[in-house]
């Protein structure tokens, strides 16, 4: 289980500790686990790899140590750290050698502009400025085209979405990846039936989302069931959107949403 993984990854740190690469490498191990449960102690791990990886010059891990510190502390509640550590991961970006980086250094900030702060004009201009970026490849092209939809629904513009989302699909087929292409393809079916609105073609295209989300047990479950409560609501299924939202509360609640 993660509590083993964890506790052998705390006693190869105690043996290791004068030696500075593998140590780093296993602070950051620790913290990434950490992170994934949910642990605020993530970030004093997470942070001893950025200092040590600064001392070594590392400058690729450095930078993605503070991409991934910006999403900790913005879980955790310090959005003004967040956005320091932002501000240095993309000051950085030019200098990635790993291309697939860059991609996520530039388009986490975008997201996080539209959805933890509801900035959705902040996420615009980012997410222009990483479809300047070329060549980008097919999944890169599909989950930027999502996150533009997403964005624009944000922003009340239901017809730009859809016409989004209709970009990501083509897209998304051109992924060679079978497994990425699924799951990539879950997201555009996702992101549709968010953009669906009401009527019966609308809780087909929710019904069809929800059931993918249920096997991929995916953070979008919830907000789908709600958009299909919705639907159902305004199609005048009273007791179904009862029980999409008395679904959704209980994922939320439950081993799923943890």
């Amino acid at each position: 289980g993660n509590d083993a993984v964890l506790a052998s990854f705390d006693e190869l740190a105690s043996r290791v500790a004068p030696d500075m690469p593998i140590g780093a490498y296993l602070s950051w191990l620790r913290g990434n686990l950490r992170f994934q449960r949910g642990d605020p102690a993530s970030l004093a791990l997470l942070n001893d790899a950025l200092a040590t990886f600064k001392r070594l010059d590392e400058r690729d891990h450095v930078i993605w140590l503070h991409y991934v510190l910006a999403d900790a502390n913005a879980v955790f509640g310090n959005l003004p750290q967040a956005w320091d550590h932002r501000r240095r991961s993309l000051q950085g970006r030019p200098q990635l050698r790993h291309p697939d980086r860059g991609f996520e250094v530039l388009l986490a900030p975008a997201i996080a502009a539209a959805y933890l702060e509801n900035r959705p004009h902040v996420a615009v201009e980012l997410l222009e400025e990483l479809a300047q970026d070329r060549p980008l490849a097919a999944r890169q092209s599909a989950e930027l085209a999502i996150w533009r939809a997403h964005v624009e629904l944000q922003l009340g513009r239901r017809t730009g979405a859809r016409e989004r989302f209709a970009e990501a699909a083509i897209q998304a087929s051109r992924v060679t990846d079978l497994a990425v292409r699924q799951r990539v393809e879950y997201y555009v079916a996702a992101g549709r039936a968010l953009a669906a609105g009401s009527g019966g073609d609308a809780i087909a295209t929710q019904t069809s989302a929800i059931t993918a989300a249920r096997r991929y047990q995916d953070f979008r479950f919830p907000g789908l069931l709600r958009a299909r409560a919705q639907a159902r609501r305004g199609a005048g299924d009273f007791p179904g959107a009862a029980a999409d939202l008395r679904e959704g509360i209980a994922w939320l609640l439950g081993p799923g949403g943890n």
